[in-house]
This record gives structure tokens, C-alpha cells and sequence, in this order.
């Protein structure tokens, strides 16, 4: 068996493809091959991946796996150990069956496929970035914050077209479909709904959705597969969504959830991403979830370092811990224990007044709204007022 110290089956699993169209085996890992020159097939089958994957069973670190490698070393674990766990990789046996499965010398296509369909997205989310979405990245423009051209992250019709096809006609278990906002590319609907039924009702599809698009058209889509995994991204409950996830309709979203339950071949939880946009709102979205028996998975943003969760003062950061306290008894929050146990480090502070203060003027918006704990130790040098 390989050393559990480096080995992940990820390599020998699936394919990502980023927005802007480099492939790698895991969303932490972009190659130089893209996808505008390569399709997933090739990309598969190549020098590229039948290195990484003798490099993984041979026990070597391998360069594009340092993310995972930090880690490990500064908490423990890392997506790496989490799969190793999710996997059951505890065993000689469970090694063979799982290779067995994934037939890692023969199989001539991934048996997951994540495929981020470019950045076309409807928010603009605070803590995003222009990469995922187009409208953050329009709104960097205008605020002369980022240059970046919206060509980079925007992916061909006929290129979507014909690698969701790929996966459909292949051995893919699992199409796993990001964006953006993938669930908005007219080109991707437009690829599944002419789909044949027979290529889908043995299949998974999963979409990370921000919860305000559902039409007609997708649930037409999702009669067709066999499982749908819904990954429905919500950061704070009500107006404080909006605020942080803008400027997404919080009934819509509610519509979304309730639509998503109803459906037999289901599977619905929501993927939170921890900031301090929202840890010390945080109770309140649990509480909510928790009314509606959905599950939360929770997520560290780690960047930009000035949206990390510990980035505030102390006072405010004992306050949003105590708050997070009752939830711990919860199995399903038993990993915040870890969370609330690091320490702050107001070091971007005022860093991050800056960013929301200008964020805000231009969004007509204002902070202190959804957490007027902040004004009592906002620093920066024009107090945040609305637009007239």
C-alpha cells in the first residue's frame, strides 16, 4: 500500500477544469494544460497524469500538492487526509478495492469530472473574486481594484458543449457542475436538457448554486438523473445573505431550498464559507438550517486574508466564540470546536474597513445594517455613508 503520508486518490478519480480553463486533478491544483487546447479525454490519458499518478503510488511529495502539504502541518489535516477519510483508506484491503474500482492503469476517463463552466455568475459575492464571477470582476473594474479581462475566465460554447458530452458518453459517475453561477450559461442547459435520457439516469449530477436561478428548464434537467447533489451556497441568514452574497433574493433562495426537498433523488446540503463577514452572525444561519433539517458544511476562507474570521479585534471575536458555543454539542458543528479555539489576529483590520467601506459606497450599502457591532471599531478614515 502507498504511504499514507502522501498518497490521494484523487488523481486516479477525477478531472477539474477552473474558470479559466486549466485542468488539474483537484481544485487545488492548475496545470498548465488547458481546455481550450486539450479535452478532458486527452487531458486524462496524458504524459501529465501517468506521471502524478506513478509519482502518488510511489510515495513521492509532489510539487502542485504543497497546499495540502502546509496543511497538514499547520492543523493536521487538509482535503488530502479528508478523502483518505471519506474513502475509508484505513487498510491493505480497502487500497485494493479501491483501486480496483478506479482501475488507475486502465481507466480511459475520470470517474468524477468538476467542471467550473466559466465565471458567468448574477453576484458578486464580497468574498469572491473575478475569476468566479463576472459581475465581481465588473465591479472591480469600476473600482480600479483589478484589470483582469473577462475573456480569461469565459469558456466556448462548443468547448462546453463537447466535453459535458464526453463525460456523458464515458464511464463519469459524477458531473459536478460550477461556476459561477453554472445553473445561468445558457450553453450548459442547453447541452443537458438535449440529452439523451439513457446517458443520465445512471449518472450524479452536482451543481453549486447560489439558490436564485431555478427554472422550468433545470427541473426538467434533473427528472433526468439518476441522483442530484445540490450544494447550495448561502453564507448568512436573510438580508445578511444579501449583504454578504450580493444581491442575492433571500425568498428565491428559500423557494430553491423547499424545491430541492421535495425531490426524492436529492441529496441537499449547504456549503458555508466562514469569515468574518459572518462568524459572528454565524448562530443565526445554523439556527435557521437547523428549522429547516438541512445540513451545513462549513468552510475557512483562508483568502484574501483580510475576510479570514479571526481578522478582528478581540472583544468582537470572544463575542462571536460565545455565540458559537451552544452549537458544538451538535455533531454535525463538532468541527467548530477547532474553529473558535484559534486566535485572533486584527492585523488586517484595517485593511478590511477599507475594502467595505469602499465596497459599500458603491453598492449604496452600509455594514453596520447587518453588524452594528463593527461601528464601534471601525478603522478607517471616511466613516461609510450612504449614497446619495
Amino acid at each position: 500500500m502507498p504511504n499514507s503520508k502522501t498518497f490521494c486518490i484523487y488523481p486516479f478519480m477525477q478531472t477539474v477544469v477552473r474558470t479559466n480553463g486549466s485542468m488539474g486533478v483537484c481544485c487545488n491544483i492548475q496545470s498548465n494544460v488547458n481546455v481550450r487546447t486539450t479535452n478532458i479525454y486527452d487531458f486524462w490519458n496524458s504524459d501529465y497524469i501517468n506521471s502524478f499518478q506513478q509519482n502518488i503510488l510511489e510515495g513521492n511529495k509532489i510539487k502542485e500538492c504543497e497546499n495540502c502539504y502546509k496543511s497538514e502541518e499547520l492543523s493536521g489535516s487538509s482535503m488530502r487526509t479528508k478523502t483518505l477519510v471519506d474513502y475509508k483508506f484505513f487498510s491493505e484491503k480497502t487500497y485494493i478495492k479501491l483501486m480496483d474500482y478506479y482501475g488507475y492503469t486502465n481507466r480511459k476517463f475520470p470517474v468524477r469530472v468538476e467542471f467550473h463552466c466559466g465565471n458567468l455568475c448574477n453576484l458578486k459575492c464580497l468574498t469572491c473574486n473575478p475569476a468566479d464571477s463576472s459581475a465581481f470582476l465588473s465591479e472591480d473594474k469600476v473600482l480600479k481594484i483589478t484589470n483582469y479581462d473577462q475573456r480569461n475566465f469565459s469558456i466556448d460554447d462548443d468547448l462546453l458543449q463537447n466535453n459535458i458530452n464526453l463525460c456523458m458518453k464515458h464511464e463519469v459517475d459524477l458531473l459536478d457542475l460550477r461556476g459561477g453561477e453554472s445553473m445561468l450559461v445558457p450553453k450548459v442547459k442547453r447541452t443537458l436538457i438535449d440529452l439523451p435520457e439513457h446517458l443520465c439516469r445512471n449518472k450524479t449530477i452536482r451543481v453549486q448554486t447560489n439558490g436564485t436561478i431555478l427554472d422550468d428548464t433545470w427541473k426538467t434537467i434533473f427528472q433526468k438523473f439518476k441522483v442530484i447533489e445540490i450544494m447550495l451556497s448561502i453564507d448568512a441568514y436573510d438580508t445578511a445573505n444579501t449583504y454578504i452574497r450580493y444581491p442575492a433574493d433571500w425568498s428565491k433562495i428559500e423557494t430553491s431550498l423547499e424545491y430541492f426537498k421535495s425531490l426524492s433523488n436529492c441529496k441537499l446540503y449547504i456549503n458555508c464559507t466562514v469569515s468574518n463577514l459572518n462568524f459572528i452572525i454565524l448562530s443565526d444561519l445554523l439556527s435557521w438550517a437547523d428549522r429547516k433539517n438541512v445540513y451545513i458544511h462549513t468552510s475557512i476562507l483562508t483568502s484574501p486574508n483580510y475576510y479570514k474570521y479571526t481578522n478582528m479585534p478581540s472583544l468582537l471575536y470572544e463575542e462571536a466564540k460565545n455565540k458559537l458555543l451552544p452549537w458544538l454539542s451538535k455533531p454535525q458543528y463538532s468541527n467548530l470546536e477547532k474553529v473558535i479555539a484559534a486566535e485572533p489576529d486584527d492585523t488586517k483590520w484595517k485593511e478590511f474597513c477599507k475594502i467595505i467601506t469602499a465596497r459599500d459606497r458603491y453598492r449604496n450599502n452600509n455594514i453596520f445594517d447587518i453588524i452594528p457591532q463593527f461601528k464601534e471599531y471601525w478603522q478607517c478614515q471616511d466613516k461609510i455613508t450612504k449614497v446619495i
